[in-house]
């Protein structure tokens, strides 16, 4: 996988369901920058995340090539410390 070179400061709603998805449909790696450590252990134990659409027009979308560990980044410093 190539380096992200394009972050998404905020893992939210908006910025992994609308945002993210554009960019891995497009290829594009990608590093998150959240405050909440709590999600970003997830996301980066999990290494992916699944983007639900509503009314069910499309099915549903996993996003699973954007990032590794590394590419999730907390600004809590002990969080970030244990994925780097």
């Amino acid at each position: 996988m190539k380096n992200a070179k394009i972050a998404v400061i905020g893992a939210g709603k908006t910025g992994r369901g609308f945002i993210g998805r554009l960019l891995a449909e497009a290829g594009e790696p990608v590093r998150y920058i959240d405050k909440n450590k709590e999600l970003v252990r997830s996301m980066a134990g999990a290494g992916k995340f699944t983007v639900h659409f509503f009314g069910g027009k499309r099915e549903d979308f996993v996003v699973d090539n954007l990032f590794s560990s590394r590419n999730v980044i907390s600004k809590d410093r002990e969080c970030q410390q244990q994925y780097e």
